[in-house]
């Protein structure tokens, strides 16, 4: 099983996260967080700024 970081899409093997090389990714995969797309969420939630990419996104589709 692959664990995907679900932004980045980088895989984590032996605890460090890398991109996959093509058709690599094959079976499952277990989406989470790599560390530094974790780091810019977090700061992306703490100042609001996630909610307002969230709500430009909406109105574009909407």
């Amino acid at each position: 099983m692959f664990v995907q970081c679900c932004v980045c899409k980088r895989i984590r093997t032996d605890g460090k996260y890398r991109l996959p090389w093509p058709g690599e990714l094959s079976g499952e995969i277990a989406e989470t967080y790599c560390p530094r797309c974790a780091r810019e969420t977090l700061r992306l939630i703490q100042t609001g700024e996630l909610a307002a990419i969230a709500d430009r996104r909406a109105a574009r589709r909407a």
